[in-house]
């Protein structure tokens, strides 16, 4: 059991959210604490990059109670890293990798004039971390998919985060770089919480220390719960047929 002194880094409680008619979060509740890896999974539309632009403050829910830090989700937000899935950009714009890095900076530099000497300490100590640092110089538009992820990565660690939310950071890169970008992950988890939505179960199984199963509701379990059955029907059975064997979040409050 965790201390009761122990607060949360996020807590979501019966978070309701709909777009139109179609109901994507139903009374949804989860709660994340210091040092956790949480990897979200979920069939293709059950809320899961929802559910992250609600912690990043993107999306306001229709009821529902949600605290990222201590704070407002808006008022977190220069405290929280965000890797989206891919980075929607013209591949012949002249910015290199250094300046898409420095642009993590940008909440925390000075509002006129150029960036400190602190600002570009921390944008090479980032692209060192995620070792695209001889890369420094080159056009984002000249990079491999795996490249161009690990720049965002280092773009979302510039201001050293307290919370990392990545959506599916892997889903366009090859096996390889795949690989490498799950094990900058795994060095990353005792430096920072981590919220990861990914479909790769066997990452999830190696490295998250909890699984939050969503489908309109929070199922929350520690990973060595998660079985077969339920990867199967997570992923092959329809979404209203997804079991789980642990009791829903708001009834456990997702704690170990």
């Amino acid at each position: 059991m965790r201390a009761a002194s122990q607060a949360p880094v996020v807590s979501v409680e019966d978070l309701v959210f709909s777009r139109g008619t179609v109901s994507i979060l139903e009374r949804a509740s989860l709660e994340v604490f210091p040092g956790d890896f949480i990897g979200l999974i979920g069939a293709n539309g059950s809320g899961k990059t929802t559910l992250l632009e609600i912690l990043l403050g993107l999306l306001q829910p229709q009821s529902g109670r949600v605290t990222v830090l201590g704070t407002t989700p808006q008022l977190a937000r220069p405290q929280v890293g965000y890797v989206p899935q891919w980075l929607r950009f013209d591949p012949d714009f002249p910015i290199t990798v250094e300046e898409v890095i420095m642009m993590g900076r940008l909440g925390k530099a000075p509002k006129l004039g150029p960036f400190r000497k602190e600002d570009h300490l921390r944008a090479e100590e980032a692209m060192r971390k995620v070792d695209v640092l001889d890369l420094r110089r080159r056009p984002v538009g000249r990079l491999s998919g795996g490249q161009r992820q690990r720049v965002l990565i280092a773009r979302a660690l510039v201001n050293d985060p307290e919370l990392l939310l990545l959506d599916e950071p892997t889903a366009n890169v090859d096996s390889r770089m795949e690989t490498g970008i799950y094990e900058l992950l795994h060095s990353l988890r005792t430096e920072t919480t981590i919220i990861l939505v990914s479909h790769d179960v066997g990452f999830i199984t190696s490295h998250a220390n909890r699984v939050a199963c969503l489908n309109k509701r929070i199922a929350c379990h520690p990973t060595a719960d998660l079985t077969g059955e339920m990867i199967q029907d997570l992923y092959s059975g329809p979404v209203e047929m997804i079991k789980h064997e642990c009791r829903l979040c708001e009834e456990e409050k997702c704690s170990d």
